[in-house]
């Protein structure tokens, strides 16, 4: 008998078979041994060895399919599943999988910054559902506190629904008191439609037109201005946002604040342009604009205030323009160059330090041929008399 027909003739080992239960506990015991509940973690974004847990566990799942128990283990220790971090990915389908294995969720334990985030990116599905749960007692009340950043970014996003969600579930004084900062925000994006909700809703927008006036100037936002006026709303401080145009170079507003004059929204504009914004942007395009519209109608201030704000931040260009003209600057101001080269000095503007010096060297090179001039004429003079 040959040694391969001795092993064919050993009988054969019988694979033992454990009853379900038993597997169920052992999985259950090796689970709850190995990964801590995820409740105990202290942050919503996801750790380093996310990634290998969720793997494992998945593992264990798959050997555990159809055990209630295995799988009760594995979902409350499944990072992704925690309460906070389902909120914070938006998951409804993985707040769902931990609510039926774990029917007593206190959702007064979610992390504030993550209903925050929640509530900026405007998640009215995951809001609703921790607000839909009995023991979500303290979440409206912590929600309320988060009004003017919440809307401000539904302004952000020209989201009309969410600020229709947020109305009817947070309280109506909150929301009014968050209006100021939405309104900017809408405006800042040419958002009417948002601006649209606000009065549709009965909130004194009116009372606030001056400074998203203002806002819509800086921003270049003509379609708001245009909107404001089919409104009927009171347009007002049309000096401040001229300003705010000037200060950020949008002349298409500025033209926009002219022909308001004409179609007689607006009364008057600026009598002085206020020219020493504009040198503060280097914006020369607006500067040769109010020189051109207006005529050379400067103050004192702009004449003074523009070549030393243009000589502090460096803006060679706004400085050229100014002293290109005897009518813009006339030279004789010595204080007023002091402070303008101790600016630059300061800031270390090597250019406009020595586009000064040009400036008295050719200065002082006239003052002098005049003057030899003057000394000449008389003698020349004298010798023909004689």
């Amino acid at each position: 008998m040959t040694s391969n027909q001795s092993s064919m003739d050993q009988p054969s080992v019988a694979t033992p078979h454990l009853p379900w239960e038993l597997i169920e506990a052992i999985l259950v015991h090796v689970v709850v041994a190995q990964y801590p509940l995820t409740r105990h973690r202290c942050e919503s974004t996801p750790l380093k060895g996310d990634a290998k847990i969720e793997h494992e566990l998945r593992q264990y799942l798959h050997v555990g399919r159809g055990l209630t128990r295995v799988r009760r283990a594995i979902v409350v220790r499944f990072p992704a599943c925690d309460i906070s971090q389902a909120v914070a990915d938006g998951r409804i389908d993985r707040l769902n999988a931990r609510i039926a294995v774990d029917p007593v969720v206190n959702a007064n334990t979610v992390r504030q910054n993550v209903l925050q985030q929640a509530a900026q990116r405007g998640d009215t599905a995951v809001l609703q559902w921790l607000l839909d749960r009995p023991e979500a007692w303290r979440l409206c009340a912590v929600l309320r506190r988060y009004s003017e950043s919440v809307l401000a970014a539904a302004a952000t996003r020209n989201d009309v629904s969410f600020c229709d969600w947020w109305l009817s579930r947070i309280a109506r004084v909150d929301v009014r008191g968050a209006m100021t900062r939405a309104l900017k925000v809408a405006t800042e994006h040419g958002h009417t439609r948002v601006l649209e909700w606000w009065v549709d809703h009965g909130f004194p927008v009116a009372k606030h037109t001056s400074q998203f006036t203002r806002t819509a100037a800086t921003y270049g936002r003509i379609d708001v201005l245009e909107w404001i006026v089919q409104r009927g709303l009171p347009i007002r401080q049309s000096n401040d946002a001229m300003d705010a145009a000037s200060a950020h170079g949008r002349i298409d507003v500025l033209e926009w604040w002219c022909d308001a004059l004409e179609r007689g929204i607006v009364r008057k504009l600026p009598f002085q342009a206020p020219l020493f914004k504009a040198s503060a942007g280097n914006h020369v395009d607006v500067l040769d604009w109010w020189w051109r519209k207006f005529g050379c109608v400067s103050s004192s201030k702009d004449r003074d205030y523009g070549v030393v704000v243009a000589s502090q931040r460096g803006h060679l260009e706004a400085l050229d323009w100014w002293l290109a003209d005897t009518k813009r600057w006339g030279g004789g101001n010595v204080p007023t160059m002091n402070m303008a080269l101790c600016a630059a000095l300061i800031k270390n503007e090597v250019a406009v330090l020595d586009r000064w010096k040009r400036l008295v060297v050719a200065s002082r090179a006239a003052d002098v041929d005049q003057s030899r001039r003057r000394s000449i004429f008389p003698r020349a003079m004298n010798a023909w008399v004689l």
